[in-house]
Order: structure tokens, then sequence, then C-alpha cells
């Protein structure tokens, strides 16, 4: 015996589900943006200092480099773990210094 089940959708409840979703995706968008101009501030303002500091201008990826590198040598330097850890740290310390190094 076959049983066959018919569903119709609401075209209403669609409509409005499609709304919601698009008028989310607007937020979540404008949400974004919002966050990014609130990075890009004090990325901005570093990279102002590192071109006063070293002289030359920089980007953003170069002071980003940068960045990472002053985390790698601090987090390398400061550490109180294993050897296994140290190497991990200090190979971490020994990529960003070199791509660092091509960047600028």
């Amino acid at each position: 015996m076959e049983k066959n089940i018919t569903l119709s959708a609401n075209s209403l409840y669609s409509e409005n589900t499609v709304k919601m979703g698009s008028a989310l995706v607007n937020r979540l968008m404008r949400l974004v943006a919002a966050l990014v101009s609130v990075v890009t501030v004090p990325a901005d303002a570093l990279a102002c200092y590192y071109s006063r500091v070293l002289g030359r201008d920089l980007n953003r990826r170069q002071t980003w480099l940068l960045v990472n590198a002053q985390l790698a040598f601090f987090v390398s330097a400061f550490s109180s773990t294993g050897l296994m850890m140290r190497l991990v740290l200090c190979a971490w310390l020994l990529q960003s210094v070199l791509a660092c190094r091509r960047a600028l």
C-alpha cells in the first residue's frame, strides 16, 4: 500500500522568512563593517608609529608582521614550557622574523 502526502507551502510564511533573513544579513554586514572600522583605527595608528620609528612607510600587512614577530619573541622568551614547546615557539619566532625580513 502506497501513501502519498502532499505538503503545501504557505507563500506568506516563506516571504516573511526571506525578508527576516535578508534583514538579519544586512544587520550582520553592518556589524562586521563597524567592527572592521574599530579594528583598523588602532592598526593605522600602530602603522604610523612603526613608520616613524623605522623611517619608512609601512602598510597594515607589514605592521601585523612586526606585531607577530614581537609577540613570538615575548612568548618564546618568557615562556616556562617544556623542550618541545620551546622548539615550536622558536620555530614560530624564526618564521615570523623571516617573514618580516622578506616584507620589509
